[in-house]
Protein backbone atom coordinates (compact mmCIF):
# COMPACT_ATOMS: atom_id res chain seq x y z
CA UNK A 1 0.00 0.00 0.00
CA UNK A 2 1.59 3.30 -1.03
CA UNK A 3 2.40 5.80 1.69
CA UNK A 4 -0.04 8.66 2.06
CA UNK A 5 1.60 12.03 1.68
CA UNK A 6 0.57 14.78 4.07
CA UNK A 7 -1.23 17.59 2.33
CA UNK A 8 -0.20 21.14 3.08
CA UNK A 9 -2.73 23.94 3.08
CA UNK A 10 -1.61 26.96 1.12
CA UNK A 11 -1.68 30.12 3.23
CA UNK A 12 -4.58 32.41 2.41
CA UNK A 13 -3.54 35.43 0.36
CA UNK A 14 -5.15 38.81 0.91
CA UNK A 15 -6.69 40.08 -2.32
CA UNK A 16 -6.56 43.87 -2.22
CA UNK A 17 -8.88 44.40 -5.20
CA UNK A 18 -11.53 42.09 -3.72
CA UNK A 19 -11.30 43.92 -0.39
CA UNK A 20 -11.82 47.26 -2.12
CA UNK A 21 -14.80 45.91 -4.06
CA UNK A 22 -16.38 44.55 -0.87
CA UNK A 23 -15.81 47.83 0.97
CA UNK A 24 -17.48 49.80 -1.84
CA UNK A 25 -20.41 47.39 -1.88
CA UNK A 26 -20.89 47.49 1.90
CA UNK A 27 -20.30 51.23 2.32
CA UNK A 28 -21.03 52.85 -1.08
CA UNK A 29 -21.64 56.36 0.20
CA UNK A 30 -18.61 56.47 2.50
CA UNK A 31 -16.18 55.05 -0.08
CA UNK A 32 -17.33 56.76 -3.28
CA UNK A 33 -14.56 59.38 -3.13
CA UNK A 34 -11.72 57.29 -1.63
CA UNK A 35 -8.70 56.32 -3.75
CA UNK A 36 -7.42 52.88 -2.64
CA UNK A 37 -3.81 51.98 -3.44
CA UNK A 38 -1.89 48.82 -2.58
CA UNK A 39 1.59 50.02 -1.63
CA UNK A 40 2.93 46.47 -2.03
CA UNK A 41 1.97 46.36 -5.71
CA UNK A 42 4.48 47.02 -8.53
CA UNK A 43 2.41 49.95 -9.81
CA UNK A 44 2.26 51.73 -6.42
CA UNK A 45 4.46 54.66 -7.43
CA UNK A 46 2.63 55.11 -10.71
CA UNK A 47 -0.82 55.17 -9.07
CA UNK A 48 0.42 57.45 -6.32
CA UNK A 49 1.77 59.89 -8.89
CA UNK A 50 -1.67 60.04 -10.55
CA UNK A 51 -3.32 60.73 -7.18
CA UNK A 52 -0.71 63.36 -6.34
CA UNK A 53 -1.48 65.25 -9.55
CA UNK A 54 -5.28 64.99 -9.18
CA UNK A 55 -5.21 66.03 -5.51
CA UNK A 56 -2.72 68.84 -6.06
CA UNK A 57 -0.16 67.45 -3.61
CA UNK A 58 2.96 69.46 -2.91
CA UNK A 59 6.29 67.74 -3.63
CA UNK A 60 6.78 67.22 0.12
CA UNK A 61 3.33 65.67 0.54
CA UNK A 62 3.94 63.37 -2.41
CA UNK A 63 7.34 62.37 -1.04
CA UNK A 64 5.86 61.73 2.40
CA UNK A 65 3.23 59.35 1.02
CA UNK A 66 5.81 57.64 -1.16
CA UNK A 67 8.17 57.14 1.78
CA UNK A 68 5.42 55.75 3.99
CA UNK A 69 4.47 53.30 1.28
CA UNK A 70 8.06 52.21 0.82
CA UNK A 71 8.34 51.76 4.60
CA UNK A 72 5.21 49.59 4.58
CA UNK A 73 3.17 52.06 6.60
CA UNK A 74 -0.60 52.27 6.18
CA UNK A 75 -2.24 55.62 5.50
CA UNK A 76 -5.74 57.08 5.59
CA UNK A 77 -5.44 60.75 4.72
CA UNK A 78 -7.22 63.70 3.13
CA UNK A 79 -5.43 66.18 0.86
CA UNK A 80 -7.33 69.18 -0.45
CA UNK A 81 -10.56 67.24 -0.06
CA UNK A 82 -9.18 64.13 -1.79
CA UNK A 83 -9.25 60.95 0.32
CA UNK A 84 -6.67 58.20 0.01
CA UNK A 85 -6.05 54.86 1.69
CA UNK A 86 -2.79 53.04 1.06
CA UNK A 87 -1.93 49.76 2.75
CA UNK A 88 0.94 47.30 2.30
CA UNK A 89 -1.13 44.23 1.45
CA UNK A 90 1.95 42.01 1.44
CA UNK A 91 3.74 43.41 4.50
CA UNK A 92 6.04 40.88 6.14
CA UNK A 93 5.76 42.14 9.72
CA UNK A 94 2.09 42.52 10.47
CA UNK A 95 -0.35 42.77 13.34
CA UNK A 96 -0.73 38.99 13.55
CA UNK A 97 2.64 37.15 13.57
CA UNK A 98 2.82 34.38 11.03
CA UNK A 99 -0.46 35.28 9.38
CA UNK A 100 -0.06 37.87 6.64
CA UNK A 101 -3.69 37.48 5.60
CA UNK A 102 -5.11 38.44 9.01
CA UNK A 103 -2.59 41.25 9.27
CA UNK A 104 -3.47 42.73 5.88
CA UNK A 105 -7.19 42.32 6.53
CA UNK A 106 -6.97 44.12 9.86
CA UNK A 107 -4.90 47.01 8.47
CA UNK A 108 -7.27 47.46 5.52
CA UNK A 109 -10.38 47.46 7.71
CA UNK A 110 -8.78 49.72 10.31
CA UNK A 111 -7.92 52.40 7.75
CA UNK A 112 -11.34 51.99 6.14
CA UNK A 113 -12.93 52.45 9.56
CA UNK A 114 -11.34 55.87 9.91
CA UNK A 115 -13.45 57.06 6.96
CA UNK A 116 -16.57 54.94 7.51
CA UNK A 117 -17.25 55.59 11.20
CA UNK A 118 -18.48 59.18 11.63
CA UNK A 119 -15.91 61.27 13.49
CA UNK A 120 -13.15 58.66 13.20
CA UNK A 121 -10.92 60.74 10.93
CA UNK A 122 -9.12 63.93 11.87
CA UNK A 123 -10.39 65.71 8.75
CA UNK A 124 -14.01 64.66 9.16
CA UNK A 125 -14.70 65.15 12.86
CA UNK A 126 -13.60 66.83 16.06
CA UNK A 127 -12.88 63.72 18.15
CA UNK A 128 -9.47 63.25 19.75
CA UNK A 129 -6.94 60.80 18.37
CA UNK A 130 -7.50 58.03 20.92
CA UNK A 131 -11.27 58.15 20.30
CA UNK A 132 -10.69 57.78 16.58
CA UNK A 133 -8.35 54.80 17.08
CA UNK A 134 -10.86 53.05 19.35
CA UNK A 135 -13.51 53.45 16.67
CA UNK A 136 -11.25 52.17 13.88
CA UNK A 137 -10.01 49.16 15.88
CA UNK A 138 -13.52 48.16 16.91
CA UNK A 139 -14.70 48.50 13.31
CA UNK A 140 -11.83 46.35 11.98
CA UNK A 141 -12.14 43.58 14.55
CA UNK A 142 -15.94 43.38 14.29
CA UNK A 143 -15.78 43.14 10.51
CA UNK A 144 -13.20 40.37 10.85
CA UNK A 145 -15.27 38.48 13.42
CA UNK A 146 -18.29 38.60 11.13
CA UNK A 147 -16.21 37.38 8.19
CA UNK A 148 -14.94 34.42 10.22
CA UNK A 149 -11.36 35.70 10.03
CA UNK A 150 -10.90 36.64 13.69
CA UNK A 151 -11.89 34.63 16.75
CA UNK A 152 -12.06 35.67 20.40
CA UNK A 153 -8.35 34.96 20.95
CA UNK A 154 -7.41 37.14 17.97
CA UNK A 155 -9.37 40.02 19.47
CA UNK A 156 -7.69 39.67 22.88
CA UNK A 157 -4.25 39.19 21.30
CA UNK A 158 -4.66 42.44 19.42
CA UNK A 159 -5.75 44.13 22.64
CA UNK A 160 -2.54 42.84 24.21
CA UNK A 161 -0.43 44.10 21.30
CA UNK A 162 -1.93 47.56 21.66
CA UNK A 163 -1.13 47.62 25.39
CA UNK A 164 2.44 46.34 24.97
CA UNK A 165 3.18 48.99 22.34
CA UNK A 166 2.50 51.60 25.02
CA UNK A 167 5.77 50.53 26.67
CA UNK A 168 8.14 50.50 23.73
CA UNK A 169 10.23 53.04 21.87
CA UNK A 170 7.59 55.52 20.76
CA UNK A 171 5.20 54.67 23.65
CA UNK A 172 2.07 54.72 21.51
CA UNK A 173 -0.83 55.57 23.80
CA UNK A 174 -3.01 56.99 21.03
CA UNK A 175 -3.51 53.39 19.81
CA UNK A 176 -4.10 52.08 23.34
CA UNK A 177 -7.52 50.65 22.42
CA UNK A 178 -7.23 47.64 24.72
CA UNK A 179 -10.46 48.24 26.63
CA UNK A 180 -12.62 48.45 23.48
CA UNK A 181 -11.21 45.17 22.18
CA UNK A 182 -11.33 43.32 25.51
CA UNK A 183 -14.94 44.41 25.97
CA UNK A 184 -15.94 42.71 22.70
CA UNK A 185 -15.13 39.39 24.36
CA UNK A 186 -16.13 40.28 27.92
CA UNK A 187 -19.52 41.79 27.03
CA UNK A 188 -21.07 39.80 24.17
CA UNK A 189 -24.45 40.24 25.87
CA UNK A 190 -24.29 43.93 25.02
CA UNK A 191 -23.99 43.35 21.29
CA UNK A 192 -24.36 40.31 19.04
CA UNK A 193 -21.21 40.96 17.05
CA UNK A 194 -21.98 38.15 14.63
CA UNK A 195 -25.16 39.68 13.26
CA UNK A 196 -24.69 43.45 13.47
CA UNK A 197 -25.60 45.27 10.29
CA UNK A 198 -23.10 47.66 8.70
CA UNK A 199 -25.13 50.56 10.08
CA UNK A 200 -25.05 49.05 13.57
CA UNK A 201 -21.29 48.47 13.40
CA UNK A 202 -20.75 52.17 12.74
CA UNK A 203 -23.10 53.14 15.56
CA UNK A 204 -21.58 50.79 18.14
CA UNK A 205 -18.03 51.72 17.09
CA UNK A 206 -18.88 55.28 18.15
CA UNK A 207 -20.34 54.02 21.42
CA UNK A 208 -17.27 51.91 22.19
CA UNK A 209 -14.98 54.83 21.41
CA UNK A 210 -16.93 57.13 23.72
CA UNK A 211 -17.07 54.53 26.48
CA UNK A 212 -13.42 53.50 26.42
CA UNK A 213 -11.30 56.32 24.99
CA UNK A 214 -9.05 57.90 27.61
CA UNK A 215 -10.71 59.95 30.32
CA UNK A 216 -8.78 62.89 31.72
CA UNK A 217 -7.18 60.97 34.59
CA UNK A 218 -6.01 58.13 32.35
CA UNK A 219 -4.68 60.52 29.71
CA UNK A 220 -2.69 62.44 32.30
CA UNK A 221 -1.21 59.36 33.97
CA UNK A 222 -0.32 57.49 30.79
CA UNK A 223 1.13 60.61 29.17
CA UNK A 224 3.64 60.69 32.03
CA UNK A 225 4.50 57.03 31.32
CA UNK A 226 4.94 57.85 27.64
CA UNK A 227 7.17 60.83 28.38
CA UNK A 228 9.77 58.88 30.37
CA UNK A 229 13.11 59.31 28.56
CA UNK A 230 11.30 60.98 25.67
CA UNK A 231 14.03 63.61 25.40
CA UNK A 232 16.64 60.95 24.66
CA UNK A 233 14.97 59.74 21.50
CA UNK A 234 16.15 60.55 18.03
CA UNK A 235 13.91 62.19 15.45
CA UNK A 236 12.86 58.81 14.04
CA UNK A 237 11.53 57.90 17.50
CA UNK A 238 13.97 55.03 18.02
CA UNK A 239 16.39 54.68 20.90
CA UNK A 240 20.13 54.83 20.30
CA UNK A 241 20.68 51.40 21.86
CA UNK A 242 18.80 48.36 23.10
CA UNK A 243 20.15 49.03 26.58
CA UNK A 244 18.57 52.48 26.58
CA UNK A 245 15.23 51.06 25.48
CA UNK A 246 15.33 48.32 28.14
CA UNK A 247 16.15 50.89 30.82
CA UNK A 248 13.25 53.05 29.69
CA UNK A 249 10.81 50.12 29.64
CA UNK A 250 11.74 49.23 33.22
CA UNK A 251 11.17 52.83 34.31
CA UNK A 252 7.79 52.85 32.57
CA UNK A 253 6.82 49.58 34.24
CA UNK A 254 7.72 51.02 37.63
CA UNK A 255 5.46 54.01 37.04
CA UNK A 256 2.65 51.69 35.87
CA UNK A 257 3.00 49.76 39.13
CA UNK A 258 2.47 53.01 41.03
CA UNK A 259 -0.56 53.88 38.87
CA UNK A 260 -2.03 50.42 39.42
CA UNK A 261 -1.64 50.66 43.21
CA UNK A 262 -2.95 54.21 43.51
CA UNK A 263 -5.86 54.22 41.03
CA UNK A 264 -9.41 53.30 42.09
CA UNK A 265 -10.25 49.71 41.21
CA UNK A 266 -13.20 50.79 39.03
CA UNK A 267 -11.14 53.25 36.96
CA UNK A 268 -9.75 53.09 33.43
CA UNK A 269 -6.28 53.81 34.77
CA UNK A 270 -6.41 50.74 37.01
CA UNK A 271 -7.73 48.45 34.29
CA UNK A 272 -5.16 49.50 31.70
CA UNK A 273 -2.18 49.45 34.06
CA UNK A 274 -3.27 46.11 35.58
CA UNK A 275 -3.84 44.71 32.06
CA UNK A 276 -0.28 45.56 31.01
CA UNK A 277 1.38 44.45 34.23
CA UNK A 278 -0.58 41.20 34.42
CA UNK A 279 0.56 40.25 30.91
CA UNK A 280 4.17 41.21 31.68
CA UNK A 281 4.04 38.91 34.73
CA UNK A 282 2.49 36.12 32.68
CA UNK A 283 5.01 36.43 29.82
CA UNK A 284 8.07 37.18 31.94
CA UNK A 285 8.61 40.40 30.05
CA UNK A 286 7.37 42.67 27.29
CA UNK A 287 6.65 40.74 24.11
CA UNK A 288 5.25 42.25 20.92
CA UNK A 289 5.22 40.07 17.82
CA UNK A 290 8.84 38.92 17.37
CA UNK A 291 10.30 41.50 19.72
CA UNK A 292 10.87 41.00 23.43
CA UNK A 293 12.43 42.45 26.58
CA UNK A 294 12.86 40.09 29.52
CA UNK A 295 11.69 41.12 33.00
CA UNK A 296 12.44 39.11 36.14
CA UNK A 297 8.91 38.90 37.53
CA UNK A 298 9.86 36.37 40.21
CA UNK A 299 11.14 39.09 42.52
CA UNK A 300 9.33 39.98 45.73
CA UNK A 301 8.21 43.31 44.25
CA UNK A 302 6.65 41.73 41.18
CA UNK A 303 4.95 38.96 43.14
CA UNK A 304 3.52 41.61 45.44
CA UNK A 305 2.27 43.45 42.36
CA UNK A 306 0.55 40.24 41.22
CA UNK A 307 -1.24 40.04 44.57
CA UNK A 308 -2.29 43.69 44.37
CA UNK A 309 -3.83 43.15 40.93
CA UNK A 310 -5.71 40.06 42.09
CA UNK A 311 -7.01 41.80 45.22
CA UNK A 312 -8.13 44.98 43.44
CA UNK A 313 -9.60 43.31 40.35
CA UNK A 314 -12.60 41.86 42.15
CA UNK A 315 -15.12 40.81 39.49
CA UNK A 316 -13.35 42.73 36.69
CA UNK A 317 -12.17 40.24 34.10
CA UNK A 318 -8.72 41.73 33.46
CA UNK A 319 -7.64 40.79 29.95
CA UNK A 320 -10.84 38.82 29.24
CA UNK A 321 -9.27 35.67 30.67
CA UNK A 322 -12.53 34.30 32.01
CA UNK A 323 -14.51 35.31 28.95
CA UNK A 324 -12.09 33.49 26.63
CA UNK A 325 -13.07 30.21 28.29
CA UNK A 326 -16.74 30.73 27.47
CA UNK A 327 -16.65 30.94 23.66
CA UNK A 328 -18.33 34.32 23.95
CA UNK A 329 -19.28 35.08 20.34
CA UNK A 330 -21.01 31.71 19.97
CA UNK A 331 -22.97 32.25 23.18
CA UNK A 332 -23.95 35.72 22.04
CA UNK A 333 -25.38 34.31 18.82
CA UNK A 334 -27.38 31.68 20.67
CA UNK A 335 -28.78 34.29 23.04
CA UNK A 336 -29.87 36.63 20.28
CA UNK A 337 -31.23 34.18 17.70
CA UNK A 338 -34.81 34.68 18.87
CA UNK A 339 -34.63 38.43 19.13
CA UNK A 340 -36.20 40.79 16.62
CA UNK A 341 -33.92 43.26 14.81
CA UNK A 342 -35.29 46.10 16.97
CA UNK A 343 -34.61 44.15 20.17
CA UNK A 344 -31.05 43.41 19.02
CA UNK A 345 -30.36 47.10 18.43
CA UNK A 346 -31.81 48.04 21.84
CA UNK A 347 -29.54 45.46 23.47
CA UNK A 348 -26.55 46.74 21.52
CA UNK A 349 -26.89 50.31 22.75
CA UNK A 350 -26.83 49.50 26.47
CA UNK A 351 -23.89 51.04 28.36
CA UNK A 352 -20.74 48.90 28.34
CA UNK A 353 -18.79 48.08 31.46
CA UNK A 354 -15.63 46.06 31.95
Amino acid sequence: MPEQQATQTEPKVFNFDDAVAEAKKSFPKETEDIVFINSSAPDFEEKLAVFAQEAGLSPNQHLSLLTKGQNQEAVASVYNGHKIITIPADREEGQFPGDKYKSAYFVFQHELGHFVVPGAHAETGNRDTNWREHAADFFAMTRGVQAGIFNEKDVVDQATNRSMMALLAYADITHLTTMSLDSMVINPKDADFLTLSNKEIKSIAKKHASAFSHDGDTESKFAKVRDINRDFRRKDQQFESMEELEHTVHLRLKMLCDICKESPSNSQAFYLSARILDRVIEQGGVKVRDFGIEVDTNTKEWQNMKSVIAAKSGERDIGAKNALEESSFTKAKEKNDAKTPIARVRTAIKPLKI
